[in-house]
């Protein structure tokens, strides 16, 4: 099951990777709604799963995706504010004891 879980870790982190070199094409309040959809429904699935997960790992992950929903802070558009009220909303659920 780490396996399993460093795989979902992996797969995040790439994911992550990719929205935040699609810059030149989309605006970043997309690029957080793309991650949105994306990363945080596998962190979720491997939180939830009873995995022996690293949770250091997940955190990580969701370090890095808070880092880019705060790169909006100084922006004022108003779909960028959105971005960021929907992202802030969306923690990871509290983990079990088996981490």
């Amino acid at each position: 099951m780490s396996q399993q879980c460093a795989l979902v870790a992996m797969k995040a982190s790439c994911i992550l990777d990719c929205v935040s070199k699609n810059t030149a094409s989309r605006l970043r309040s997309e690029q957080i709604a793309l991650h949105l959809a994306l990363v945080w429904l596998l962190l979720e699935d491997c939180a939830v799963s009873g995995s022996q997960c690293k949770r250091n790992r997940l955190e990580l992950v969701q370090h890095r995706a808070m880092k880019m929903v705060k790169g909006l802070e100084n922006d004022t558009s108003h779909s960028n504010r959105k971005a960021r009220k929907v992202a802030t909303k969306r923690p990871l659920p509290p983990p079990d004891s088996t981490f």
